[in-house]
């Protein structure tokens, strides 16, 4: 905003760290107070939060997918803020099921529907004409046209752009390290299937599809140590956190509130891994710690193995494989992509 705005157009504060309650008698005086989600469920801890205190005018979510679990702390949190009016931005509005967009509705506090009984008896329990395989989406399109305001890429002005889609392929090296990850990948997969119940197996799936998205990310840089770096190297917490992501599974094993990052136990944003790859946010962290007084101590509550809250460089860069980098296809077609279109237009 610094860099967009004259400075006495608008006033507005970061309210955000462990040094914020310094900002708590200045908030009245901004136009505009930035804060985090993590902060939000910090402050609604503390009791006496100036963020739940005041009427604001405008209550804004950024990514407001993230409270899509309405029985979750971080939702009560974020609803509890007092507002005249209120706003959600998201790109995926719907990611699991229909009750994410009826959290955003109870957000919004939308008349009736606001109520998750009636929300799911009208909404979400979607019915099928008699003959016909069609689900009838008339009510949910009701309530998006009344609270949707949406803005795709035809609007935005600028010069006509093209979309190309590319398919880099492997070279021979590749193909022949990534068969043989995969084939390492497979056994791993039969031989932990027949002694382990399905939340081993599960886990060992995840892993092995983590192992192979990787490779195609970010390629080997020794071909020999290729299927040892299979299942034998720890995977960076925040690779395995992106993948969570992608599937959905990002979220606390114990309150379900959605979890952004892994890292710092100091940092209400940040989360922790367990060795059983569930997700756990910083506050659930921090009441399960099992040693008083030691901030990496934690215990997972569903494998019972210890591990450290966090990251560390040294660890991470220890993960590094030695040797000469080899850069993967799709990163070198992306590379030759920018090179070529230098100095163009980003559209």
């Amino acid at each position: 905003m610094g860099q967009t705005l004259l400075p006495w157009v608008l006033r507005y504060l970061k309210y955000h760290g462990q040094g914020r309650r310094d900002f708590d008698n200045r908030l009245n005086q901004q136009d505009i107070i930035l804060t985090t989600y993590g902060t939000v469920m910090a402050e609604r801890r503390r009791g006496n939060s100036p963020l739940h205190q005041i009427d604001w005018y405008r209550l804004v979510l950024d990514e407001a997918h993230t409270i899509r679990n309405w029985s979750s702390k971080q939702f009560t949190a974020v609803h509890s803020i007092s507002s005249q009016r209120r706003w959600c931005l998201t790109g995926t509005p719907i990611q699991n099921s229909l009750d994410d967009l009826g959290s955003l509705v109870k957000f919004l506090n939308m008349p009736l529907f606001s109520e998750p009984a009636i929300f799911r008896k009208y909404v979400t329990k979607i019915r099928c004409h008699e003959g016909s395989t069609k689900a009838d989406f008339q009510n949910l399109r009701l309530i998006l046209s009344a609270i949707c305001l949406r803005r795709n890429k035809v609007i935005l002005p600028g010069q006509e752009h093209e979309t190309e889609n590319r398919r880099p392929s492997f070279t021979p090296e590749e193909r022949t390290q990534y068969r043989s990850i995969e084939l390492a990948c497979k056994r791993a997969l039969e031989v932990g299937s027949k002694g382990y119940g399905n939340e081993k197996t599960h886990h060992m799936v995840m892993e092995a599809l983590l192992r192979l998205r990787m490779f195609c990310n970010n390629g080997l840089d020794d071909p020999n140590r290729a299927r040892a770096a299979v299942l034998s190297s720890p995977s960076r917490p925040d690779e395995i956190l992106s993948f969570l992501q992608q599937s959905g599974e990002a979220i606390c094993a114990h309150c379900s509130v959605d979890v952004l990052s892994i890292g710092s136990p100091s940092d209400p944003d940040a989360g922790s891994l367990t060795p059983c790859w569930r997700v756990i946010c910083g506050e659930c962290t921090q009441q399960h710690r099992s040693e008083p007084g030691n901030e990496k101590a934690y215990i997972c509550s569903f494998c019972r193995e210890k591990h450290s809250i966090g990251t560390d460089p040294e660890d991470d860069q220890a993960l590094r494989l030695s040797g000469e980098r080899q850069y993967p296809s799709k990163v070198r077609e992306l590379v030759e992509d920018v090179q070529a279109h230098y100095l163009q237009d980003k559209w």
